[in-house]
């Protein structure tokens, strides 16, 4: 008779692995099918995603299916992870399209943008204009690292104003 303590394990969260990996290791994963590559993925560019979309409509419900439509769209892409931008460029102009998509063919208003070029140059540029991550740099004359952390500084302030308009 075995006295071992039986483990319910429909309870147990899986561990979150924690460890950063680049847009270049998240790229080849992805061209591997791996599953943890697709999780580092959407835990590093989910936020900067919805902050796109959610430029185009106020409703989070809307934004939420269309976050999970944008990255569905993905997996069956892999020529998106071909591009020689930077990978949040590549996504933002993938969900923006895939917003923008969806939005007309449900016959939803977009949002009227408040956005201004002296507010969000990055968000402007990279958004409105083809830009690759490397021009748009050189257009702000500042490395590309740089360009990223002051896409994602104008995102997350996005997405505070979104929480204050809807508390």
């Amino acid at each position: 008779m075995n006295n071992s303590p039986t483990v319910n394990t429909k309870n147990i969260l899986p561990v979150i692995n924690i460890v950063a990996i680049t847009d270049a290791e998240i790229i080849a994963g992805i061209h591997e099918n791996n599953l943890l590559a697709w999780d580092h993925l959407y835990n590093k560019y989910a936020g900067i995603m919805f902050a796109a979309i959610l430029r185009l409509t106020d409703d989070n419900i809307i934004a939420e299916n269309i976050l999970k439509r944008s990255i569905l769209l993905l997996t069956g892409n892999k020529k998106i992870f071909m591009a020689t931008s930077i990978l949040s460029v590549t996504l933002l102009h993938h969900v923006h399209s895939t917003a923008t998509n969806y939005l007309v063919q449900k016959r939803i208003a977009l949002k009227k943008t408040d956005i201004t070029d002296e507010e969000f140059p990055v968000i402007k540029c990279l958004l409105y204009q083809p830009h690759s991550g490397a021009t748009a740099a050189l257009k702000f004359g500042i490395p590309q690292k740089e360009l990223r952390q002051k896409l994602r500084a104008e995102f997350c302030e996005i997405r505070i104003r979104q929480l204050q308009i809807n508390v």
